[in-house]
């Protein structure tokens, strides 16, 4: 009886927006951290402590008011929304793979309640009541947050009164989490349940600021925007919450808009503090972090350089192992230079603290180093590249040579490197100009390793790769090393990989 071979195609899944992710288009957020200071101005110590303690809001407090919004990213991840036939989700193509933001999500980043509430009994007692409106707006058909504003300028600080956090609770609540936007009139209710702080604090706060988030993303779409021009989002409802949870679902991304803080942090906002470094982060950097998640490889190259530092007097002081991210960087400086028909090599910040040796996580100042291992992906196969400061060589080892149809193609898909090794080699030991002549740089030399492991099994090379920099590390990569690694083993030193990620996965 003939085998029988059942196989499932995954089904297209339609972008909500458009499939150009460079189309015009724009995230404005109507929702300020200035927001945050104010509050701050109005309490006094005593007052915050009790805002702080007394409800779920209270922890809003301690968001970093230094960060700017990286709108370019926010708008990025938009653009890549699918038609989702869930109401109470959102769904993103990342990578290829579908990402979800939901409820749940954003619960365990915000730390806002998103479920339960006051009983009907309890809304029966503060609903009979509305005494912050008699006092504060007493004849306002509508109170707006500027009504709001001035009813806390109002108050003075040395008045020992528990209106006035009270007032900033809603004042939050309006100007900062849940109002659609500055000109809507604010929910009566919200006046009757801060009457009663336990009532209030209780309330779902959470579920109402994330439907807001929902409606406002949701709210353009291709029917609205046929020929994908001037598409434009306006974010009232704490888009902070969301870019937080761009930094917690996607690390890399996180690491170009600002940087974690230390420790498990609950809600998981607070690990996260945002800065002005992704100021010149172009589009197409993004996307090509966005379109390039190999977040596995980095994840492995730590850990060779955690073992590195722990054994520091068995290997070599001189090696440095870079990342992925490194070389995603340095391809996309390289195109945009190509693009300006110029001859220059441009930089940025983000590949200079390579050069400076703070990123990645444990690595090496270059003026320090003569041996660099970078894991090159051209994006349908890995290759490891190894720079020879001694020789002023690179080596290419790659353990499907017959990938390419040339030496010559193989050699040509490591030209950014070879253009940016020398500039940044150069300027390892005086970083002080951020453009270079290429000209006026040596050309280094490029060239396929002699001794490489093998593999003819697709789906391997990046095992391939990673495991042959393991053995050129520990000086083994030589004709017998490369008989012990092959395609019949290869699936060993993938689970021991895979092993070894899960043990370290709790090392900061």
């Amino acid at each position: 009886m003939p085998k029988i071979i059942l196989t499932t195609e995954l089904p297209c899944i339609p972008r909500a927006i458009t499939t150009n992710t460079a189309a015009k288009s724009k995230v404005t957020i109507k929702s300020p951290l200035s927001v945050i200071g104010q509050i701050k101005n109005w309490l006094t110590k005593s007052d915050q402590d009790v805002f702080k303690h007394y409800s779920q809001l209270g922890r809003l407090l301690d968001l970093d008011t230094k960060g700017l919004f990286p709108g370019t990213l926010v708008n990025q991840i938009v653009l890549r929304r699918v038609d989702c036939q869930k109401r109470h989700e959102l769904w993103f193509l990342i990578n290829g793979k579908p990402v979800r933001f939901s409820l749940q999500e954003f619960a365990i980043v915000s730390g806002l309640y998103t479920d339960g509430g006051p009983t009907p009994e309890e809304m029966e007692l503060v609903s009979s009541k509305n005494k912050l409106k008699e006092k504060y707006f007493k004849n306002m058909m509508s109170i707006k947050v500027t009504d709001v504003d001035n009813a806390l300028d109002s108050i003075s600080r040395e008045s020992k009164t528990r209106d006035r956090v009270k007032l900033c609770f809603i004042y939050l609540l309006s100007a900062f989490l849940i109002m659609p936007s500055p000109s809507s009139a604010i929910d009566l209710e919200w006046l009757q349940l801060v009457d009663n702080l336990p009532i209030f604090d209780n309330y779902c706060w959470g579920k109402l600021a994330y439907e807001k988030i929902i409606e406002q993303i949701t709210k353009k779409d291709m029917k609205n925007n046929p020929s994908e021009k001037d598409i434009k989002w306006n974010l009232f409802s704490c888009p902070w919450i969301f870019l937080i949870w761009i930094c917690e679902a996607m690390p890399k991304l996180g690491e170009m808009v600002g940087q974690r803080v230390p420790g498990n942090h609950i809600p998981r906002w607070l690990g996260w503090k945002i800065n002005d470094k992704h100021k010149n982060v172009t589009v197409t950097r993004l996307s090509e972090v966005i379109e390039n998640n190999t977040e596995h490889v980095d994840e492995i190259t730590y850990l060779f350089r955690k073992r590195m530092d722990k054994f520091h007097n068995i290997f070599p002081k001189d090696i440095c192992i870079l990342t992925d991210e490194f070389g995603q960087c340095v391809r996309a400086l390289y195109k945009e230079s190509r693009e300006e028909n110029n001859n220059v090599c441009k930089t940025n910040e983000e590949l200079m603290m390579f050069v400076e040796g703070t990123r990645p996580i444990r690595g090496r100042i270059w003026s320090d180093v003569n041996y660099f291992y970078v894991p090159w992906h051209d994006g349908k196969h890995w290759m490891l590249v190894v720079v020879d400061r001694h020789s002023w060589t690179i080596l290419i080892y790659d353990s499907i040579p017959d990938h390419w149809n040339s030496i010559e193609a193989m050699k040509k898909s490591v030209e950014p490197l070879a253009a940016y090794f020398p500039f940044l080699l150069k300027n390892s030991c005086h970083i002080g100009s951020l453009h270079h002549q290429c000209s006026d740089l040596m050309s280094i030399k490029v060239a396929p390793a002699n001794t490489v492991p093998l593999n003819k099994r697709t789906g391997d090379c990046g095992v391939f790769m990673l495991k042959t920099m393991e053995m050129h590390i520990a000086g083994k990569c030589n004709e017998s090393a490369t008989m012990l690694l092959n395609d019949d083993n290869i699936d060993t030193y993938r689970k021991a990989y895979a092993v070894q990620l899960y043990v370290g996965s709790a090392d900061p």
